[in-house]
């Protein structure tokens, strides 16, 4: 078999495997994000700004957008319509704040606890750790 041939069909093989892989962990936001209420809403403490590039690019992006469909994860906003976006709730499946809050380990808060307690000092868990002026 031709070399070049060979090696073509070796890379569209070798890509055509990566792609799922790929798509399953895209490349993190770059840039700050800004996280607060929604508009009409009383915030009780300061916004929270988040960087996907520090301290949490080491994490799978599934572990907070956990939405699958069609056996894929589908990355939206935790406010999108149909996630989180229940602003009035403090717990449930569609509760803004138990987004962040919850005990469960796919929150923030649920996450950083986890992470604390297994050693990592910089997984602030108290709120004045990522809510700042």
């Amino acid at each position: 078999m031709n070399k070049k041939l060979f090696f073509s069909l070796f890379l569209l093989v070798a890509l055509t495997a990566a792609l799922p892989l790929y798509a399953a962990n895209p490349p993190a936001p770059t840039g700050e994000k800004v996280l607060k209420v929604a508009d009409g809403q009383k915030a009780k403490r300061d916004s929270v700004k988040f960087w996907h590039s520090k301290g949490h690019k080491d994490i799978a992006c599934v572990q907070c957008h956990h939405v699958v469909e069609n056996g894929q994860p589908v990355f939206k906003s935790c406010n999108a319509d149909g996630c989180h976006n229940n602003y009035a709730a403090r717990k449930g499946p569609d509760s803004y704040y138990a987004a962040f809050h919850s005990p469960d380990k796919r929150s923030c808060l649920g996450c950083h606890r986890v992470e604390f307690k297994a050693g990592n000092k910089n997984a602030g868990t108290k709120c004045a750790s990522c809510h700042t002026p």
